[in-house]
Formats: C-alpha cells, structure tokens, sequence
C-alpha cells in the first residue's frame, strides 16, 4: 500500500488478508466492522410520476400510506463516516421493496412466519478518510425484524448476506445488520442533492466478515462427497 493511505485502509487490508486463506490453514476468528454512517435517508418511491423525482430541494415527508402496504419501492443513501471508531469516507447504498411480513399483518401487510419490513440489497463504498478507495462490500437480505443467530451483540437487527466485495475486500463473505439508528424518511420527490444541507440521521451497521477457504472434498470409492 502506499505511504499516502491512511491507518483505516492498512488496518482493513491486513485484516481482510485473513480472508484469502490457502487450503489446510486454520481459519481466523471472524472480523467484525462497525461503520457509522451520517446523513441517512430512504427516499420512498411513492409518486410513479417520474418527472417528479428529485424537484424538491427542501425537507419532504412520504406519502402516509407507505406505512402499512407492502410493494413499495425505496432508494437509502447515507455517508460513511467512520469504520471501526476510524475515520472513513464512502457511500452507503439500499435499494429496497417492502414486503411487511408478520403471522398477524395489518391491512395491507403479507402473511408469514417471520416478521421483516423489507427485502434489500446494500451496497458500502469505503474510502479512506483521505479518499482514497479501499473496497466495497455488498449484502442481501431481509431488513427489520431479528438478528440471525450467532450475529454479534452489537448487531440488533436485520438479517442480511454479505454476498462479495471489490478491491480490499474480494471475495468475502459474512452477514450485516443494524446497529443503532434508523434512516430519515423522504418522498422520491427530495432532490438527493441537496441531502447534506437537508440532513439525514446517523444509523451504525454491524458487517461481520468470515474468512473464505476452499470446502473439503472426501473421496470415496463411489466417488467425491
């Protein structure tokens, strides 16, 4: 790495180096990344009249009914500000569909076992505090409701799957959740441009990395198992 990186892209490079392991070598302890993010907003999708996304430049509220009906599509953007307690730059992005799933549902709501709001994909770009990119790790799943068991303490809810990354982190796996915070609600009609000035909340995630290593293959006489 150059002299020029920051303590943030040396730490999650030798960190995620654990994460490339050769066959036969005895997998690490999982990392754990806590990234604080500011100015976060979920812009709701809820006008299909598309020569209105992005006119307003002040503060909006979404439209009421997003509350309690599911299909709704929304956008979340928020700045990384912070990795592990570190200062970081990046992007934060969400594209989500509410699914509002519960064994009770409202009006309005899907019925089923588990109770979750949305189903998402994530994306974190990091850069260093300087701006220089390390990576970027990208997650699926389910948002609200429980942590999937065995997530750390810190992680309060949401059930995602860190599905790859780029640069330092390629080829890595684990899970992300939320650790504290929730995203300021917008209606598609807020000019994105202007979310710094208009302001968004502060939100932690929780993204857990497991170290990646080739998957046993037995060989028996009826062949590999």
């Amino acid at each position: 790495m150059n002299p020029g990186k920051n303590t943030l892209a040396i730490f999650l490079t030798v960190v995620l180096a654990a994460c490339r392991l050769a066959l036969g070598q005895t997998a690490p302890p999982p990392t754990i990344l806590t990234i604080d993010l500011e100015n976060f907003v979920h812009y709701e999708g809820d006008t299909s009249d598309v020569s209105q996304y992005g006119v307003t430049a002040g503060v909006t509220t979404p439209a009421a009914v997003l509350n309690s009906h599911d299909f709704w599509v929304a956008t979340v953007l928020g700045d990384i500000v912070a990795v592990n307690g570190q200062p970081a730059k990046g992007l934060y992005v969400a594209r989500s569909r509410d699914i509002n799933t519960s064994p009770n549902p409202g009006p309005g709501g899907a019925i089923a076992d588990v109770v979750r709001v949305s189903i998402r994909e994530e994306v974190f770009e990091i850069l260093s505090a300087s701006g220089n990119p390390v990576g970027s790790i990208m997650a699926h799943g389910l948002s609200s409701g429980a942590a999937p068991p065995g997530s750390p303490l810190s992680q309060t809810g949401v059930n995602f799957a860190v599905i790859g990354g780029t640069g330092a982190f390629t080829g890595v796996r684990g899970t992300s959740g939320s650790g504290s915070g929730n995203a300021r609600n917008a209606s598609i009609t807020e000019d994105p441009r202007n979310r710094r000035i208009n302001g968004g909340n502060k939100s932690r995630r929780i993204v857990t990395l497991y170290p990646m290593s080739a998957p046993q293959v037995i060989v028996t006489s009826a062949g590999p198992e």
